[in-house]
């Protein structure tokens, strides 16, 4: 590691496998590290020269991958000469066909399977978070079997004041406020394990204290579901489900005029839009555009609200129209791509159910 990252290492010294005498050097430690521990202490150095580094961190994260992997073979390719050794005592071993060697390449690769199932990241991983996600979809066991709620979070990391003065302890918080839209793209550029961790602080007590809190906004969550994902720019958010307890059944209710009817109740009891009219407030120019906002950061200085004052409202409409809706001009160079997704139709689960 040492010689791969001469500039991470300058003298040497600290890398994954300590230097011995015969090296020139001898490195001793009180406590050997696992990798994946060493890596996230190498993460938080307080030069920051290792987090900031283009290819280091990749190069830990395969690292890893490529000793849990091995580690995983090697277990597998144990216990299958074990097993063959048993299984063929005794009998010759003739010459095998193609067919049966593709044959056993096959089962060793279906041995593998539930392994490779642990190493995060893989396509047997997430597969089998969506087996789990898929057997939480319909079951009977719980308060209501479909989920009610599906919830996205994005970051607006580029209008956080307190995370670029925790990029730049020496900045103010007014100072901050101000920031250009090109200081405020370079530090979260450098800064990309910070602003994760801002954008998870901020989730966790989100959902804790206001969705599962007194108030219970949503109604009270039997069960919940989320997937952290990163957009093209590297901004993190999360796509949730959530499973309201008590919550009316959409598919037997939509049937009837009067199931419609209460359907339409129960989600203006729990949805609402709160926004002045747009052309009273700064327009703001698309996110993902060339020309990004300019606008300055102070609009979601919120004040203290009294008894829903005119002011509170504006600032909440100034807040809602800045990180929850999307204004893109065609002359900004907007270009809208069309995705394709795999759509799950509930009806054909609750016909698969039956």
């Amino acid at each position: 590691m040492q010689n791969c990252f001469p500039t991470l290492f300058p003298n040497g010294e600290g890398g994954f496998n300590p230097l011995s005498i015969s090296e020139g050097k001898n490195e001793v430690r009180v406590h050997e590290p696992k990798l994946a521990e060493y890596r996230a202490h190498l993460m938080k150095w307080h030069d920051r020269r290792f987090v900031i580094h283009r290819n280091f961190k990749f190069f830990c994260m395969n690292l890893i991958h490529r000793r849990q992997i091995d580690g995983l073979v090697r277990r597998v390719s144990d216990v299958g000469s074990t097993n063959g050794a048993d299984g063929d005592a005794g009998e010759p071993s003739p010459m095998k066909s193609p067919n049966k060697d593709l044959a056993s390449a096959m089962k060793i690769v279906e041995s593998l399977k539930p392994y490779f199932r642990v190493v995060r990241g893989s396509g047997l991983y997430w597969a089998n978070v969506r087996d789990d996600l898929m057997s939480m979809i319909g079951i009977r066991l719980l308060p209501t079997r479909w989920p009610t709620f599906t919830l996205t979070l994005s970051a607006a990391d580029t209008i956080w004041p307190d995370f670029f003065r925790a990029c730049n302890p020496e900045l103010s918080l007014e100072q901050c406020r101000h920031l250009p839209a090109k200081d405020r793209r370079r530090m979260l550029n450098e800064n990309p394990d910070i602003a994760a961790r801002f954008f998870r602080y901020r989730f966790q007590p989100f959902f804790d204290n206001i969705l599962c809190g007194s108030e219970k906004p949503l109604g009270e969550i039997a069960d919940f579901f989320w997937r952290v994902e990163f957009q093209q720019r590297g901004s993190p958010h999360i796509h949730a489900l959530l499973w309201i307890k008590d919550a009316p059944d959409v598919l037997e209710l939509s049937q009837t005029d009067e199931g419609r009817r209460s359907l339409a109740q129960f989600v203006d009891n729990s949805i609402s839009v709160l926004s002045k009219s747009i052309s009273d407030l700064e327009r703001c120019s698309c996110p993902t555009c060339s020309s990004s906002r300019d606008a300055k950061i102070d609009v979601l200085a919120l004040r203290p609200p009294a008894s829903e004052s005119e002011e509170w409202l504006c600032d909440v409409s100034r807040l809602v129209q800045r990180v929850q809706q999307h204004i893109c001009f065609a002359e900004a160079g907007c270009r809208k791509k069309t995705m394709n997704a795999d759509l799950v139709s509930l009806k054909h689960l609750s016909r698969k159910q039956q």
